[in-house]
């Protein structure tokens, strides 16, 4: 049986749907339709990529509306130089964005060493995943969470951590930032390597379902 929160039974508190403080099965069946709890981070596609020149997320939204995205990149491994890029489309793919953005990135490893990079005039976001490496045993990791994609008078955000290997076999840490700078609607994202590399390793996107609270 589904348990809730302990509930405020005066008329302090005005609610939708009165309890005692514990949600029966039914009151939980009937909040779940009205879209009111649960069901907040849903899982909407993987991609199993084997040496992909891009890898590409497209339809997005097209039946829920997400408030996020959250990719997240698995045992990546990126030819070329080793780095990890991102772009957007406000067309579903046909063409994405190859000018217009804006990021800054922090990156560490190991050794105690550290740099920066940033940009307000990039080609695409860079650095999503750094630049661990385009061997096979330097796989990188890294999570890029994306706000405002579906609102056309708002900037799209981003932010993105990743770890990985680098080709000295030291281990690295990426934390960045980044936005495109045209308020828009974006329903597709494409990853890509950089040095006209490819990319090997699975890619799962999730969206963060948006959410009427209760009160």
């Amino acid at each position: 049986m589904p348990f809730g929160y302990l509930g405020d039974t005066s008329t302090k508190i005005k609610q939708q749907k009165k309890n005692e403080g514990i949600l029966t099965v039914n009151d939980v069946r009937e909040l779940e339709s009205l879209g009111q709890l649960g069901g907040s981070l849903q899982k909407l596609k993987t991609v199993s990529a084997s040496s992909a020149t891009n890898v590409d997320f497209t339809d997005i939204d097209s039946v829920h509306q997400y408030q996020q995205l959250l990719i997240y990149g698995h045992s990546i491994t990126p030819s070329g130089d080793g780095t990890g890029y991102l772009r957007v489309s406000n067309d579903n793919g046909s063409n994405f964005r190859a000018s217009g953005y804006y990021y800054a990135v922090m990156i560490f490893d190991g050794a105690g060493n550290a740099d920066t990079s940033k940009s307000t005039s990039a080609n695409q976001i860079e650095w999503v995943f750094g630049n661990g490496g385009a061997s096979s045993n330097e796989t990188q990791n890294f999570f890029v969470t994306i706000h405002n994609h579906d609102k056309s008078d708002r900037y799209t955000f981003v932010d993105y951590r990743g770890t990985g290997i680098d080709t000295g076999g030291t281990i690295l840490t990426t934390h960045g930032s980044a936005s495109y700078g045209t308020a828009e609607t974006h329903n597709a994202f494409r990853f890509l390597s950089g040095g006209g590399g490819t990319l090997t390793g699975e890619f799962v996107l999730y969206g963060y379902k948006t959410i009427t609270w209760v009160h």
